[in-house]
């Protein structure tokens, strides 16, 4: 699905990549308190700490090799995006030496001034910069009244049948996960990651937690159609589709149509019947619900 990159693109270009999007997202104090660090040579707990960068930074690049100049626009848009993530894994070893980098600076001030002024001098900087941080970013970063997520999942949840299936993929599974195992929502639906069934043990997983899903493979591979297995799901329990990916949509044929549920999209085989007016009530009402929460919009 991602493209890979050669030895050369690695050095040339993700790498150089690394360092100046985690320095952009840092800052010039920050990154000049790291080269203070990262130039000490201290004992071993300084090597340990290189060593932890390097593994978490480029070693863990050379792991991922994730081309980041792909001739596909879009596609280079969600590589670069999803290899981003894992640049804050080396920040905790960024900022030990930023840490250091600071020892450094206190203990050359400390040599040509007296050593109570810089203490007072550096604390104060300090204390001055954390406030104004705090001040200036705490407002934009703060989320604890973010909801969003969780509405978005209870009112997928509330216009589901009972029994029904809904698959999610990728991250937009974890809502529907956490609102079933955490807050005992429709402990009815049977939630599956579509993503994830690619994986074998996630497969297996699924007929040991589901006995009475018809499963009719062991795996399954990106474009697969899945027909037999949504026709023989379909005959006991209604299929959704919340969101509907490009991965899910490869897996339907022609044999079915898709029908707007609300947030979901249900999975309908072509030769069922719709009830039309039953189905325009139903949308109706469920948009409804859906208009008046108005911070969704």
């Amino acid at each position: 699905y991602y493209d890979s990159g050669s030895l050369l693109n690695i050095f040339t270009i993700q790498i150089p990549y690394y360092f100046v999007r985690t320095f952009i997202s840092l800052g010039i104090i920050s990154f000049v308190l790291f080269i203070s660090g990262i130039f000490s040579k201290r004992d071993r707990i300084w090597k340990a700490i290189l060593l932890g960068l390097f593994c978490t930074g480029p070693l863990l690049l050379l792991y991922t090799n994730f081309r980041l100049d792909s001739p596909n626009p879009f596609m280079m848009l969600i590589q670069r995006r999803t290899i981003e993530a894992l640049y804050t894994v080396s920040m905790p070893f960024i900022a030990l030496l930023m840490g250091i980098g600071i020892a450094n600076i206190v203990y050359y001030l400390c040599l040509k001034f007296k050593r109570i002024r810089v203490l007072v001098f550096v604390s104060v900087i300090g204390a001055a910069a954390i406030l104004l941080t705090l001040l200036n970013s705490y407002s934009e970063i703060k989320q604890s009244n973010n909801k969003i997520l969780n509405l978005y999942g209870e009112l997928v949840f509330e216009n589901l049948p009972e029994n029904s299936i809904l698959f999610s993929g990728a991250d937009n599974f974890y809502i529907f996960w956490y609102l079933q195992r955490v807050e005992g929502a429709r402990p009815d639906i049977k939630v599956i990651n579509f993503s994830m069934m690619q994986l074998p043990w996630y497969v297996k997983q699924l007929r040991e937690r589901h006995p009475n899903l018809f499963v009719n493979f062991e795996k399954i591979a990106v474009g697969q159609k899945l027909d037999d297995f949504y026709f023989g799901n379909a005959k006991n329990f209604p299929i959704f589709f919340a969101p509907l990916d490009d991965q899910a949509i490869l897996s339907v044929s022609e044999a079915f149509n898709f029908l707007p549920r609300g947030l979901a999209i249900e999975l309908v085989p072509r030769f069922q019947q719709i009830q039309i007016n039953k189905y325009a009530s139903e949308q109706e009402s469920s948009w409804s619900d859906l208009v008046s929460h108005k911070e969704i919009f």
